[in-house]
């Protein structure tokens, strides 16, 4: 039985240390869409500056992990977006825009 209880706990433990190495990698961001590229799944974004790798406020070109999702965006809307570094380079795993008031 202790086997079984020290098994599932050592389990439990790599999966929250894997869940925040994943967080680790995840910064989120907001900014204005300039151009989605449908085809290639990319979009291009002016965003504010970007804690997690030291960026300050640019414009820059990113693959989109789900590249259905960059047929519902729309040049000049404003987009609340997170990045994850994967190897090299950055991905936006997630976007949704940002609500404004009337």
């Amino acid at each position: 039985m202790k086997a079984v209880s020290r098994s599932i706990v050592i389990s439990v433990v790599i999966a929250f240390l894997s869940l925040a190495a994943q967080a680790a990698d995840t910064y989120p961001a907001s900014g204005r869409i300039n151009r989605v590229e449908i085809a290639r799944g990319e979009v291009n974004i002016t965003h504010g500056p970007i804690t997690g790798p030291g960026w300050p406020g640019m414009t820059m070109t990113f693959p989109v992990a789900d590249k259905a999702v960059t047929k519902s965006l729309k040049a000049g809307e404003k987009v609340r977006f997170w990045l994850e570094k994967r190897d090299d380079h950055y991905v936006v795993t997630r976007i949704e825009p940002v609500k404004t008031a009337k």
